[in-house]
């Protein structure tokens, strides 16, 4: 399942490594939280991420429960 997070990093065509460096963490646990797999991550990495992407309509909720989001859609309308 693609979540709304690698949907939105996808969309841009950014690395998740290009992602982690911008947002001060590892690779590894920008994984995780993309995967849905990791809920233990730093307010700040979090909010830099929802800051990144907030244009293309991702918010918390896309972040902690992603498996409740499975089509979520960029949304164009703001970009």
């Amino acid at each position: 399942m693609k979540t709304p997070l690698r949907k939105c990093r996808t969309y841009e065509d950014v690395s998740l490594e290009l992602l982690a460096k911008e947002v001060g963490s590892s690779g590894s646990t920008l994984s995780r939280l993309e995967g849905g797999t990791s809920k233990n991550t730093s307010g700040e990495v979090c909010y830099l991420v929802l800051e990144r992407y907030k244009q293309l309509g991702l918010t918390l909720e896309h972040l902690i429960y992603p498996e409740r989001f499975p089509y979520f859609d960029i949304n164009n309308d703001s970009c």
